[in-house]
């Protein structure tokens, strides 16, 4: 069978002009130098990523106004300078000094001896990283307990004198649950649950109950705590849990809480009657099993928050699970205030049971509050974004939902059991319901009441249908019929006030990926929307929590979900988004953050509303495009007309940083600094995966070829010691066949070698080897000039040791003959084998493929191979005519082809594909997949369809 290897999808092959070593661990460490392959591999990650940015000022002052103690947060929000009151405890593993913390050369080795020492008033620094509870086989209740008036920040290289010069983003410092080192990599957070080698992981990995709000923890990764133990069984990654006369209000800033899992509740934290405070943290890949089953009382993959009230503020809650409700929050009995947080792809099992809440669920008695949020593809039985049940009463200003998707209904928001939601200046679009569900965009039954006042709801789809119905739904159970005003819902609302039926126009409701619910949607509101300006005053609500940190709390909320003037006019726009003229270039293509774009890349962007010229800046260093350094300078004086910038062929697998400056023309010739903006290039090669395998022989069920290709025992790009995650053959010589799904222009083969425990006394390792390629799986040819393999240290932690290049040959398969060992042992094995190819095939196809269209005007367009440098293209609705290549209809030197003088029909599937074409290559033409889209069933005649 063929396996897809979820460790392959980050992996960088080398380039031919680089270095094949690696350097593993932390060694000498030089100021501002990753000491990790994690930290690595978080320097240019996904937002939600740790990072040392701080919560405004003015947004504290608010949060302080809310009544939370947030002094110990404020004292450690790292200004310049800043000292702790008492000690600096210093913790470092590869201390070597006195280990009495005085000193990183003098550092405690273990943060629970740093813990066990400090005092009220201390601060613990801790040099990157993992550090555990216990040690191997150690006692699973072990946990870092947080100790009221300590702060314990990590983000340390090892040389700081002042705790401002951390960065926790390059020197990540984990805090981990895997006790025994021997944690296997799983796919997903659900996965989790079944995944026996985390049976001997910490219950929780850090405590905060008994701790007050002086008690610190900033800047960690928290990972691979299990918490199913009898009376563990919640907060795997954090335990909350305070009672009557026990506090539990720690505050805790800039920490990522990823793969834990709990029985119940809480698999990232549990909350219970804890009013902790949560800055800039994320919960990602965590699961809550819900007991075995789904339960309104159960929940809660990211974090699960029980009759308290904690605050968060730029939160990110993403690809969280749970077996019952709120994937990523669950809320039960509390009235949490959550600013600024993001919900993105969270899901419930799917499964028929009532499960919801997706993003986020709240039940019973409490009023949460929800500002500037947005619930982005999550996904539910019912609420894919929110799900709000029996008598809890959020108040939801200024947030979006998109993406979201509901199995059963009410794929954004979830409103039934005698909930009551106050819904104010929130954009519900793009959201979808299966099959004959209702309500995608919300959904209000079971006696509920709901309040919408100057929102949007548009483009929500009910079994493919956009019509009221799918933009908001009432039960006859409901208690009275929505009190709806001032608010854009497509199909029409007569039954309140200020209502309207048009089209909002929104920037770019799907984004440049032209998919709806994702990271690039632009929600805001063009000049010619309908609803600038069409809002109503009165029901904006008063800004408790200080957003603008101006001191005045009785005015109006000042901001929109983007943080601009939230009144622009006399009156309100409608939605989350005020209209805003934009002085500054928006728009980046690539958009910010992406990755995998071609070294071809043309620049481009919109430009802002008074620009006369454009100024384009563009390097590899963040702080010279900031600064605009000379050799930044990619164009100055573009003219008003001119949007888009050919920078030329870009270098492989680097991070670029750029911005476009925006100058106005005479008098004034003002100059607009825009944003920076980040994209990175394409790696030189892709992984294949792909990929079947099989071996003349193996020693048991346990150690078959498979184990080669599915990842099992290697984390990180480092491979652990268990025969049960390698293969092991039954004699020699011995023969591993690889073969892929198509035949595929090879780049490099990485091997690591057997490493089981005795390797060096044995020496199971492969040492004489053969490797040869095929094209057709039959006629084999060997690869000259390689004839080794290096052994591997038999050490957990192995890295990657033999990288063989494959020097560009053409294959559908490849095979290694293992004829002698690095020791005596009469059989050998491999731990890991990955595969690398150069894209020479046509890709990415525009239209998607299946996709069936709006119209008949389309353009084809598609990524080009790499060595192209013609492509033919070949069309018809006789999928046959295409596969044999007599459907040729264009041959073309740009990857490209507008089909307007091709007259298709509506109602019909037409298929296609590009053969890329270069004479001077070997094959000089390399065939393309066969795709297909579809034409619309009609087409409308002067707006009549």
């Amino acid at each position: 069978m063929y396996r897809t290897n979820p460790t392959q999808s980050k992996r960088t092959p080398q380039h031919p002009s680089t270095s094949t070593t690696r350097t593993v661990g932390r060694g000498s460490r030089a100021e501002g130098q990753p000491d990790n392959p994690r930290a690595a591999c978080r320097r240019r990650g996904p937002a939600g990523v740790v990072s040392d940015r701080r919560m405004p000022a003015g947004k504290r002052l608010g949060l302080l106004r809310l009544g939370l103690l947030l002094v110990s947060a404020l004292a450690a929000s790292g200004a310049s300078g800043v000292s702790a009151v008492g000690a600096v405890l210093h913790v470092d593993a590869l201390a070597a000094g006195s280990n009495d913390g005085s000193s990183w050369a003098d550092a405690f080795t273990d943060l629970q001896t740093a813990l066990a020492t400090s005092i009220s008033g201390d601060e613990i620094w801790v040099a990157s990283g993992t550090y555990a509870p216990a040690g191997p086989d150690g006692d699973r209740a072990a946990t870092f307990q947080l100790v009221s008036g300590v702060g314990v920040y990590g983000g340390f290289s090892g040389t700081e004198a002042v705790r401002d010069r951390r960065n926790p983003a390059a020197y990540v410092t984990v805090l981990s649950g895997d006790l025994n080192a021997n944690d296997h990599a799983v796919s997903t957070a659900a996965d989790l649950a079944n995944e026996l080698t985390r049976s001997d992981n910490s219950f929780h990995v850090t405590t905060g109950t008994g701790a007050d709000e002086t008690a610190v923890l900033d800047g960690f990764v928290i990972t691979a705590g299990h918490a199913n133990g009898p009376g563990a069984a919640d907060g795997g990654g954090m335990l909350n849990a305070g009672v009557v006369s026990t506090v539990a209000h720690p505050t805790v800033i800039n920490c990522m809480f990823e793969w834990n899992f709990a029985w119940r509740n809480g698999g990232g934290l549990y909350n219970r009657w804890g009013d902790l405070t949560l800055s800039n943290c994320t919960f990602r890949h965590n699961h809550a099993n819900a007991g075995g089953g789904p339960s309104f009382e159960l929940g809660g993959g990211g974090m699960s928050n029980v009759n308290a009230n904690p605050v968060m503020s730029d939160c990110t809650f993403s690809l969280n699970t749970t077996a019952s409700n709120g994937a990523g929050l669950h809320n039960l009995s509390g009235s949490p205030t959550i600013i600024h947080c993001r919900f993105d792809e969270n899901k419930t099992a799917d499964v028929s049971a009532p499960l919801g809440g997706g993003g986020m669920f709240t039940r019973a008695e409490g009023s949460p509050v929800l500002m500037n949020c947005t619930f982005t593809g999550n996904f539910a039985i019912w609420g894919g974004g929110l799900r709000i049940t029996r008598d809890s009463a959020p108040i939801i200003i200024n947030c979006a939902f998109s993406g979201n998707v509901g199995v059963q209904s009410s794929a954004g928001i979830s409103l039934n059991n005698g909930g009551t939601a106050t819904i104010i200046n929130c954009t519900v679009s793009g959201n979808s319901t299966a099959g004959g569900g209702i309500g995608a965009g919300i959904e209000v039954g079971g006696e509920s009441n709901l309040i919408l006042k100057n929102c949007v709801l548009w483009g929500n789809t009910s079994g493919g249908i956009s019509d009221r119905r799918a933009q908001i739904t009432h039960g006859l159970q409901s208690a009275q019929v929505p009190d709806i005003s001032h608010s854009c819902v497509q199909g029409g609302w007569d039954e309140g006030i200020g209502n309207i039926d048009l089209d909002p126009l929104f920037r770019d409701a799907d984004g440049p990926d032209n998919i709806i619910g994702t990271a690039d949607d632009d929600l805001r509101l063009t000049g010619f929307s309908p609803c600038i300006d069409t809002g109503d005053n009165v029901s904006l609500p008063a800004d408790s929590a200080d957003l603008d940190g101006d001191g005045d709390t009785a005015e109006a909320i000042p901001i929109d979900l983007k943080g601009n003037q939230r009144v622009r006019g006399s009156w309100i726009d409608m939605g989350a988004y005020e209209y805003e003229l934009a002085v500054t270039a928006g728009g980046p293509s690539p958009i910010d953050r992406a990755d995998d774009i071609s070294r071809d890349v043309v620049l481009a962007w919109q430009p802002g509303v008074s620009a006369q010229t454009h100024n384009v800046y563009l390097g590899t260093s963040w702080d010279d495009v900031d600064a605009a350094t000379p050799d930044t300078i990619a164009a100055v004086g573009l003219s008003q007309e001119t949007h888009s910038l050919d920078v030329g062929r870009l270098a492989f697998d680097q991070t670029y940083y750029w911005r476009v400056d925006e100058v106005n023309g005479a008098p004034d010739y003002t100059e607009f600094k825009g944003a920076t903006w980040s994209f990175t290039t394409e790696p030189f090669a892709y992984p294949i995966t792909a990929i079947a395998v099989s071996a003349s022989s193996t020693s048991g069920p346990d150690t078959g070829p498979e184990k080669t290709i599915d990842g099992s025992g290697l984390v990180d790009d480092l491979h652990g010691i268990h025969a049960s995650d390698m293969w092991v053959s039954g004699g020699l010589p011995a023969t591993i066949e690889y073969t892929f799904d198509r035949a595929y222009k090879l780049h490099q083969l990485w091997v690591w070698n057997s490493n089981q425990l005795i390797e060096a006394f044995v020496g199971f390792g492969a040492k004489d080897v053969v490797i040869e390629h095929s094209l057709n799986g039959i006629d084999w040819v060997a690869l000259e000039g390689f004839a080794q393999l290096a052994q591997a240290p038999g050490v957990a932690g192995y890295a990657l040791n033999n990288v063989i290049d494959l020097e560009g040959v053409m294959a559908s398969a490849v095979r290694i003959t293992i004829n002698s060992v690095h020791g005596f042992a009469p059989q050998t094995g491999l731990s890991e084998v990955q595969f690398f190819h150069v894209p020479v095939l046509a890709r990415q196809p525009q239209p998607a493929v299946g996709t069936t269209l709006d119209s008949l005007d389309t353009v084809l367009s598609w990524r080009p191979g790499r060595e192209a440098d013609l492509h033919e293209v070949l069309f018809s609705e006789n999928r046959d005519a295409v596969e044999d290549g007599s459907a040729l209809i264009a041959t073309t030197t740009v990857a490209w082809l507008d089909l307007s003088d091709l007259n298709l029909q509506y109602g019909t599937t037409y298929y296609w594909k590009v053969n890329e074409v270069n004479a001077l290559e070997n094959p000089p033409v390399h065939e393309g997949d066969v795709w297909s889209f579809t034409t619309p069933e009609f087409g409308s005649i002067d707006g009549v369809e």
